[in-house]
Protein backbone atom coordinates (compact mmCIF):
# COMPACT_ATOMS: atom_id res chain seq x y z
CA UNK A 1 0.00 0.00 0.00
CA UNK A 2 1.30 3.01 -1.21
CA UNK A 3 -0.28 7.03 0.30
CA UNK A 4 0.44 10.38 -0.74
CA UNK A 5 2.10 8.97 -4.38
CA UNK A 6 2.11 12.66 -5.31
CA UNK A 7 3.31 13.89 -2.21
CA UNK A 8 0.68 16.85 -2.39
CA UNK A 9 1.94 20.24 -0.70
CA UNK A 10 -0.47 22.60 0.84
CA UNK A 11 -0.06 25.98 2.18
CA UNK A 12 3.21 28.81 1.62
CA UNK A 13 5.55 30.37 2.92
CA UNK A 14 6.25 29.53 6.75
CA UNK A 15 3.33 27.64 6.36
CA UNK A 16 3.86 25.58 3.82
CA UNK A 17 3.72 21.64 4.49
CA UNK A 18 3.94 18.29 2.15
CA UNK A 19 2.40 15.36 2.65
CA UNK A 20 5.22 12.20 2.28
CA UNK A 21 4.96 9.51 0.62
CA UNK A 22 3.93 6.36 3.00
CA UNK A 23 4.66 2.99 1.97
CA UNK A 24 3.53 -0.38 3.66
CA UNK A 25 3.61 -3.81 2.92
CA UNK A 26 1.39 -7.29 4.96
CA UNK A 27 0.49 -10.18 4.37
CA UNK A 28 -2.16 -12.33 6.52
CA UNK A 29 -3.31 -16.18 6.66
CA UNK A 30 -6.34 -17.07 7.50
CA UNK A 31 -8.41 -20.67 8.13
CA UNK A 32 -11.36 -22.08 6.77
CA UNK A 33 -14.06 -23.04 9.15
CA UNK A 34 -13.37 -25.45 11.87
CA UNK A 35 -15.04 -26.75 14.75
CA UNK A 36 -16.11 -23.61 17.45
CA UNK A 37 -13.89 -21.23 15.96
CA UNK A 38 -15.47 -20.37 12.72
CA UNK A 39 -12.22 -18.74 11.40
CA UNK A 40 -9.03 -17.56 12.51
CA UNK A 41 -6.65 -14.40 11.02
CA UNK A 42 -3.34 -13.54 11.37
CA UNK A 43 -1.80 -10.61 10.25
CA UNK A 44 1.75 -8.89 10.23
CA UNK A 45 2.27 -5.01 8.50
CA UNK A 46 5.66 -3.25 8.63
CA UNK A 47 6.20 0.63 7.20
CA UNK A 48 8.69 0.32 4.21
CA UNK A 49 9.21 4.47 5.07
CA UNK A 50 9.56 6.79 7.61
CA UNK A 51 6.62 9.00 8.70
CA UNK A 52 6.93 12.02 10.84
CA UNK A 53 4.68 12.23 13.21
CA UNK A 54 3.93 15.34 16.00
CA UNK A 55 5.35 13.06 18.75
CA UNK A 56 7.98 11.81 16.16
CA UNK A 57 9.64 9.45 13.52
CA UNK A 58 8.07 6.08 13.47
CA UNK A 59 8.49 3.36 11.46
CA UNK A 60 5.98 0.56 12.52
CA UNK A 61 5.32 -3.74 12.36
CA UNK A 62 2.07 -4.82 13.72
CA UNK A 63 0.87 -8.47 14.03
CA UNK A 64 -2.69 -9.22 15.21
CA UNK A 65 -5.18 -12.05 14.88
CA UNK A 66 -8.98 -12.33 14.96
CA UNK A 67 -11.12 -15.03 15.47
CA UNK A 68 -14.60 -15.86 14.97
CA UNK A 69 -17.52 -18.12 15.84
CA UNK A 70 -18.47 -20.75 12.88
CA UNK A 71 -22.31 -18.56 12.56
CA UNK A 72 -19.49 -15.38 12.46
CA UNK A 73 -22.18 -14.05 15.65
CA UNK A 74 -19.18 -12.65 17.75
CA UNK A 75 -15.83 -12.21 17.09
CA UNK A 76 -12.45 -11.12 19.39
CA UNK A 77 -9.54 -9.92 18.20
CA UNK A 78 -5.81 -8.43 19.33
CA UNK A 79 -2.92 -6.95 17.96
CA UNK A 80 0.59 -5.13 19.07
CA UNK A 81 2.41 -2.33 17.52
CA UNK A 82 5.99 -1.09 18.06
CA UNK A 83 7.92 1.22 16.60
CA UNK A 84 11.05 0.22 15.09
CA UNK A 85 13.32 3.89 15.00
CA UNK A 86 13.79 6.30 17.93
CA UNK A 87 11.90 6.16 21.33
CA UNK A 88 10.84 2.59 21.43
CA UNK A 89 6.64 3.26 21.86
CA UNK A 90 4.48 0.02 21.61
CA UNK A 91 0.84 -0.17 21.66
CA UNK A 92 -1.38 -3.26 22.60
CA UNK A 93 -5.23 -3.36 20.89
CA UNK A 94 -8.10 -5.61 21.63
CA UNK A 95 -11.86 -5.57 20.83
CA UNK A 96 -14.75 -8.03 20.42
CA UNK A 97 -18.06 -7.60 17.66
CA UNK A 98 -21.19 -8.87 17.50
CA UNK A 99 -23.46 -9.30 15.22
CA UNK A 100 -26.70 -7.06 15.43
CA UNK A 101 -28.40 -8.77 12.16
CA UNK A 102 -26.86 -10.34 9.14
CA UNK A 103 -24.00 -7.62 8.03
CA UNK A 104 -24.51 -5.13 10.70
CA UNK A 105 -21.55 -5.36 13.49
CA UNK A 106 -22.00 -3.38 16.66
CA UNK A 107 -17.46 -3.12 17.73
CA UNK A 108 -16.07 -2.17 21.06
CA UNK A 109 -12.20 -2.03 20.77
CA UNK A 110 -9.22 -0.48 23.20
CA UNK A 111 -5.93 0.53 22.63
CA UNK A 112 -3.26 1.09 25.63
CA UNK A 113 0.71 0.55 25.81
CA UNK A 114 3.34 2.92 26.27
CA UNK A 115 2.66 4.97 22.56
CA UNK A 116 0.78 7.74 24.51
CA UNK A 117 -0.34 9.00 20.64
CA UNK A 118 -2.52 5.53 19.96
CA UNK A 119 -4.44 5.43 23.17
CA UNK A 120 -7.77 5.67 22.61
CA UNK A 121 -11.51 3.13 22.42
CA UNK A 122 -14.00 2.68 19.40
CA UNK A 123 -17.48 2.34 19.83
CA UNK A 124 -18.73 1.56 16.20
CA UNK A 125 -21.55 -0.01 14.22
CA UNK A 126 -20.80 -1.17 10.87
CA UNK A 127 -22.38 -2.50 7.81
CA UNK A 128 -20.81 -5.01 5.97
CA UNK A 129 -21.76 -6.84 2.21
Amino acid sequence: MVRNVNQAGFGSGSEAFTLSRHARVGAALSSGTRGVIGSATVAVDADLTTTTTAIGDERLVAVGGEAWTTTRMFGVRGGVSVNTIGARRTALSGGVSAAVTRGVYADVALTGGTDQGRHGWLLGLRVTF
